[in-house]
């Protein structure tokens, strides 16, 4: 093994070694570790809440202005065009508000927070991407 080679594989390998040791520890803030699944489902849960003027939370505004800066929708329906997937089955998971719920006919949206449903007019089921809520085969 050359030299340059031993000289940039140590340092990687140290920072793997560390990131695999520390990270599951680490993830907390200053109170410390925190599972990070119990927390996610009241943060979602209140961030798809209606803040009480009919309008979207700052989480969905950000959401939303991302989906459309990078523009998201136009290409994802590109892409089901130029390979003809109008008509397929789709089930997208951490659908969050559902901005691509009209891009194909047979859509189903998935999200960790039952208060995402308000967004969606097509077909929503409240689970996690971890622990599908669906029979085989359906």
């Amino acid at each position: 093994m050359s030299l340059m080679v031993r000289v940039l594989v140590a340092p990687v390998s140290l920072i793997v070694l560390l990131t695999a040791l520390h990270f599951p520890m680490d993830v907390g803030g200053p109170a410390g570790p925190v599972s990070l699944v119990e927390n996610a489902d009241k943060f979602y849960e209140e961030v798809y809440t209606d803040p009480g003027d009919g309008g979207d939370s700052r989480y969905v505004r950000i959401g939303k202005a991302a989906g459309n800066h990078f523009n998201i929708q136009p290409q994802l329906c590109a892409f089901v065009e130029e390979f003809d997937l109008q008509n397929a089955k789709t089930l997208e998971v951490g659908a969050g508000s559902g901005s691509l719920q009209d891009v194909v006919a047979d859509y189903t949206g998935l999200d960790l927070a039952a208060s995402a449903a308000r967004y969606f007019h097509k077909p929503f089921v409240q689970g996690s991407a971890t622990d599908l809520p669906f029979e085989d085969d359906e």
